[in-house]
């Protein structure tokens, strides 16, 4: 069996500064506090714009149909932002996913994206993917990636 080389005061010291370290509370100031988990992709209904963004509430799939969470889940932030230019409305129903924390924001709120449906031309802009390459101070960027054939 391994031993030490420490003296009892020594051992002491170390116990006691060790309960010490165990003892502090841990500081989260500073760090995201995400409402929803990252990785999340869920439905919502726009319930306003400001800008780039747009705020929205929370739905949920009931017999098919798209209805509010209860209780109601909603972000007046303008945390959502369209990737496509497809001409979102308020009152459309959209699926959002979370792409990351918006940095340039107080508070770093969780950022969303979403593709606006209603006037996407059929072809090659269904089913494509866009991800976030920069926040160019008056909106955020994105490059369009093609699904593989």
């Amino acid at each position: 069996m391994a031993g030490n080389n420490f003296d009892l005061q020594s051992t002491k010291r170390i116990v006691a500064a060790v309960k010490k370290v165990e003892a502090m509370p841990t500081d989260y100031t500073g760090s995201p506090n995400p409402s929803v988990p990252p990785g999340t992709t869920f439905w919502a209904q726009l319930t306003g714009v400001s800008g780039n963004g747009y705020s929205w509430k929370k739905m949920r799939i009931v017999n098919g149909v798209l209805v509010p969470m209860d209780p109601i889940i909603e972000d007046t932030s303008f945390t959502a932002r369209e990737a496509n230019g497809g001409g979102a409305t308020t009152g459309e129903n959209v699926l959002l996913t979370f792409v990351g924390y918006d940095t340039t924001q107080p508070g770093n709120p969780p950022a969303y994206i979403f593709t606006a449906g209603g006037s996407l031309p059929e072809g090659q802009y269904q089913n494509m993917f866009f991800g976030q390459i920069s926040d160019n101070q008056t909106g955020f960027n994105f490059v369009p990636f093609h699904a593989m054939a």
